[in-house]
């Protein structure tokens, strides 16, 4: 039973209370991956809510680790709820951090011979369904929900454009407005030159609440974004 074990390191370095309610399980070939069941996680000793999920999981093949190569095989996150507030006195995401005093690095003498892990340039699956985002902004003022946020990419790579279908429900306030958003792009990072593409990109949106009748949007873009230009 590994949970006391990961909730005092989640304790220790980032102040965050860990309630493991469901199972923490763990599978060891061809992947070795660790699963985890309903979960709520508090900032110090805050009574509030800051996330919660109903499974997580994540995978590496074993066999290139034994060569020093990581090859994750998949990520996926069902049923994420984030509660983010921020007032007069800040934000609470600000809060995460490590509760014990840092101490002076020791010198290590560098070992040429010792190889680095060969970090992943591809996920073969990432999936992020019914998850739910809030955002309260001093206490109570603004209030926006995202809702419905479901994400199924497949073959996410930072250094090749990679399918992102995306979609998800926002709210304002606790009024009837909701835009209802589907999103679809190939994307392309290039986070060292500050180099974005989104091509092609479509979004159809559905929004009601704004005027008598709902409205539907539908775009059609490319988008190519240097920001060091």
């Amino acid at each position: 039973n590994f949970k006391p074990q990961i909730q005092k390191l989640a304790h220790d370095n980032a102040n965050l209370a860990v309630d493991m309610k469901g199972n923490l399980g763990w599978t060891f070939w061809p992947s070795l991956g660790v699963s985890i069941g309903a979960t709520d996680v508090r900032i110090g000793d805050s009574k509030d809510l800051f996330a919660a999920l109903q499974s997580a999981k994540v995978s590496v093949a074993v066999l290139p680790l034994l060569h020093g190569s990581v090859h994750v095989d998949g990520l996926s996150i069902d049923g994420l709820q984030l509660h983010l507030v921020k007032n007069k006195d800040g934000a609470n995401w600000a809060q995460i951090g490590s509760t014990t005093p840092a101490t002076p690095a020791t010198p290590t003498t560098s070992d040429k011979s010792q190889q680095p892990l060969d970090i992943p340039v591809t996920i073969p699956s990432v999936k992020i369904s019914n998850a739910t985002v809030t955002y309260d902004y001093n206490t109570g003022t603004t209030h926006i929900t995202l809702s419905q946020i479901n994400l199924d990419a497949s073959n996410v790579n930072l250094k090749q454009a990679t399918p992102f279908p995306l979609a998800l429900s926002l709210r304002y306030q606790d009024t009837s407005y909701r835009v209802d958003l589907k999103f679809d792009s190939q994307i392309s990072l290039d986070l060292p030159n500050s180099h974005y593409q989104l091509a092609p990109m479509t979004l159809d949106a559905d929004v009601a609440g704004a005027t008598p009748k709902p409205v539907s949007v539908h775009l059609e873009q490319n988008v190519d974004a240097n920001l060091k230009t």
